[in-house]
């Protein structure tokens, strides 16, 4: 009998264990997933940059998809000129899906835009005495 009970308690245990180390191990390819979404924002914010945000703003809304990486990304960047001279709101979102379910990622930063400047004539430095 005791023999029969600490078989049932073992294999409980067991059981316990082997669900616990599926969801770890589920929750850790999750994990990864967003970091991937996350260097998929950076690399869209950069181009941006690279790009000026300006040719964004005129656009005001393009995405994209990348393919290379599984499960697929899809990225959409969104630029808003604000108030404030040569600042825009950038919003990156990236999403995917992972076993049916949708999960999606939000960046939002303010970049300048290209400052127009006027030439302007240099004052002549009197000369120290």
């Amino acid at each position: 009998m005791e023999a029969l009970a600490a078989t049932a308690v073992l294999c409980g245990s067991v059981l316990a264990i082997a669900t616990l180390g599926r969801r770890c191990a589920a929750q850790t390819q999750l994990n990864r997933q967003r970091e991937m979404a996350v260097e998929v924002a950076e690399r869209q914010l950069t181009m941006v940059d690279y790009l000026g945000v300006e040719r964004f703003a005129e656009m005001g809304y393009v995405e994209g998809v990348v393919e290379d990486l599984e499960p697929q990304y899809r990225w959409q960047v969104e630029t808003q000129p604000e108030d404030i001279d040569n600042l825009y709101l950038v919003t990156v979102t990236v999403s995917w899906g992972n076993r049916g379910h949708l999960y999606q990622l939000s960046v939002d930063t303010m970049l300048n835009g290209k400052v127009e400047a006027e030439a302007m004539p240099l004052e002549e430095a009197e000369p120290e005495q």
